[in-house]
């Protein structure tokens, strides 16, 4: 019902089935199609209707039985009004519906009005059971640029993110950095909770930490021009380390995600990413020398790919309140110069190579290798042969 309110497209659709036996709700949805009851213990049957999952809920109520996000007793109600069964919802712009087929709106928690009012808000005192919900609501407040009532934040402020799986920080951290246009409402959004105490890396002067806000910002512009998804949520996790120390880069981004190939890449990344302000000299960084420029260019192609590079600056820049055509024109003109636009250096030297010159395979060979990369990339050599040429040189032949 919220994101049809907000005229936002939707594939997934619930609705909440009253007044019927949970063996006949899945008997008659058999009729229809194919059910799955992966849900069935929580009283949620799953259909897949042509491209929308529809979920049939039947009402129901939930006691906590322990710590964590999933230690909860459900039993269904089929009785249940539709009041008190959407109280069990976290936010009250969560708990609206449309009653089928006269299509009024139910509302008993004034969720339209909070909604008009760009507010978010709980519904009651059960919110507090279940330590996931100050996550959701941060991205909640990102996506759709709400501001968190006081009460709000006050019980977010109580909850114990320790109790969550690494499962579900990952999944809730993932929609913060890939669903809303400004990923900075939802970080803001978790200081003001007062829980950053439970993501320490990020606990920085308040300068700082804005600066990561922009950051994360000027990211979510860019991520659209990246080819797929994962480089888009590779770039976001980026810019959130980029203002860290590299062991702090490690620790936030294994305790965020359970991605290796994030956890791989991500450190890196920002490592290489902080060197792109050398090339825009209002950045106060000290300025690539020219001599600097080529090989720099080589190195960072080995870390990632141009249009990565290009969205990093761009998200740099914007954090700055740089306007970013002049850094973005002379990084696509130095990687055009050197080559390396479309893919990074190949060696021109490699092992095979050598034992053709009689070396046999060893730590020298190796070594050699790299050493022949090193001037490559240097600029020292201006085709293979006369890379080649150095190293018989080298070896005597």
């Amino acid at each position: 019902m919220r994101d049809a309110l907000l005229g936002t497209p939707s594939v997934d659709f619930d609705i909440e089935v009253h007044r019927l036996a949970p063996e006949k709700l899945e008997q008659l949805l058999r009729r229809v199609g194919r059910v799955s009851s992966v849900g069935k213990s929580f009283g949620i049957l799953l259909m897949r209707i042509g491209d929308h999952q529809v979920d049939f809920a039947l009402p129901r109520s939930e006691k906590k039985t322990g710590a964590g996000h999933r230690n909860f007793s459900v039993t269904t109600e089929p009785e249940m009004g539709f009041e008190i069964a959407s109280s069990r919802r976290d936010f009250t712009i969560n708990s609206m519906g449309l009653r089928l087929p006269s299509m009024e709106l139910c509302d008993p928690h004034s969720g339209l009005k909070d909604l008009e009012e760009r507010r978010l808000r709980h519904i009651g005192p059960a919110f507090g059971e279940d330590p996931l919900r100050p996550l959701r609501g941060a991205q909640f407040a990102a996506r759709f640029h709400l501001t968190i009532a006081p009460e709000t934040l006050e019980l977010c402020s109580q909850q114990d993110l320790s109790e969550l799986s690494p499962e579900r920080i990952d999944e809730e951290f993932r929609k913060l950095l890939l669903k809303p246009d400004t990923p900075s409402i939802g970080l803001l959004a978790i200081r003001q909770m007062e829980l950053l105490r439970f993501f320490p890396e990020l606990n920085l002067p308040e300068g700082e930490f804005n600066t990561l806000c922009k950051l994360c910002d000027g990211a979510a512009r860019e991520r659209v021009q990246l080819p797929s998804s994962a480089e888009s949520l590779l770039l976001m996790y980026t810019a959130l380390l980029l203002p860290l120390q590299a062991q702090k880069r490690i620790s936030l981004v294994e305790r965020l995600t359970r991605d290796r190939k994030i956890i791989e890449k991500a450190p890196a990344l920002a490592a290489a990413g902080e060197t792109l302000l050398q090339l825009e000299p209002l950045s106060k960084r000290t300025p690539l020398a020219q001599s600097e420029r080529l090989p720099w260019v080589r190195r960072l192609s080995l870390a990632m790919s141009f249009p990565m590079a290009e969205a990093l600056l761009k998200a740099q820049l914007f954090a700055l309140e740089i306007p970013d055509e002049k850094g973005v024109a002379l990084l696509h003109n130095l990687a055009e110069e050197a080559g390396v636009l479309e893919e990074p250096p190949r060696p021109w030297v490699q092992g095979r190579d050598l034992m053709q010159l009689g070396m046999k395979p060893s730590p020298q060979m190796g070594a050699l290798v790299k050493e022949l990369f090193e001037q490559q990339l240097d600029g020292c050599f201006s085709s293979p042969e006369e890379a080649m040429e150095w190293a018989r040189k080298k070896i005597g032949k």
